[in-house]
């Protein structure tokens, strides 16, 4: 892994996921590309309240997170590049994923006071734009390296084996305990694929100690919670097929406040072109 993404509002959860994104660097000697997306005022009300030009925000912006990244730099030994720009941030880091060919996207899922639901939404829209892996890191969260980790699967589809090499990655530097799991509604019958789909997963996990468990329950965020609570999961990861992430893993009601549930830091990985 050659650079990881950090997208960063200041806000308290937001610098939190900094903290997973410089130990992931750290471990795997990459190096961090911190940034800040902002937009000007839009309405009338915005700007009575903040009568400051695009050139003072761009300034004071700046001056923000080159603090941030000399912080870096002096506490971790990180090599950091930090980037400002205008724009709508789930558009831009997409753009800036690409231009940096960064390996990895880390984005915090919930923020504090009337920040939240913009990292949420931001987080989410993020997610569904872009084709990089996309590391969620729940304010709750606190790093304390990856012993464990677990990969939530339904089998429904055909793995790709390249999608996973920064999920390799990660738990082949932490030597990390992989659980693969599976969690299936009591009225859900077995894909008919699914004898094919467990052996892909061997073979793509060969090298890395993992065991397959397989879980019934009502409500399947429920169940991952519950799983990866009880099992002290540090990291989990989940595949974003082509069809509707949302839609095919936490039902067609699924809402922000669904999201806000993840309890470890989750890897989304793609599985689209």
């Amino acid at each position: 892994m050659k650079a990881i993404l950090v997208a960063t509002d200041f806000s308290a959860v937001s610098r939190n996921a900094t903290v997973f994104a410089v130990q992931l660097a750290r471990t795997l000697q990459a190096k961090i590309i911190l940034f800040h997306v902002y937009s000007i005022p839009t309405t009338v009300t915005d700007i009575a309240f903040m009568m400051v030009s695009a050139e003072e925000m761009q300034k004071e912006n700046e001056d923000r997170i080159k603090k941030d990244a000399d912080r870096i730099f002096t506490n971790f030994g990180v090599e950091v590049e930090w980037l400002v720009r205008i724009g709508i941030p789930s558009d831009e880091i997409k753009i800036l994923a690409d231009e940096k060919n960064a390996d990895l996207v880390v984005m915090a899922i919930q923020g504090e006071g009337a920040s939240s639901k913009f990292i949420g939404s931001t987080t989410l829209n993020t997610i569904q734009k872009i084709k990089k892996p996309v590391l969620v890191v729940p304010r709750s969260a606190v790093f304390d390296g990856i012993q464990r980790a677990t990969y939530a699967t339904d089998f429904s589809y055909s793995t790709n084996e390249d999608r996973f090499s920064v999920f390799l990655e990660i738990i082949e530097a932490y030597h990390s305990q992989l659980q693969i799991l599976n969690i299936h509604k009591p009225d859900k019958k077995t894909e008919d694929n699914e004898p094919q789909a467990k052996a892909k997963l061997d073979g793509i996990f060969k090298n890395i100690p993992h065991e397959l468990t397989i879980v019934e329950a009502e409500s399947i965020m429920h169940g991952i919670n519950e799983f990866t609570q009880k099992n002290n999961t540090q990291l989990l990861a989940m595949t974003m097929h082509k069809h509707n992430f949302i839609d095919r893993v936490f039902g067609k009601n699924y809402t922000k406040e669904v999201a806000y549930e993840t309890k470890v830091p989750l890897l989304v990985l793609h599985d689209k072109e």
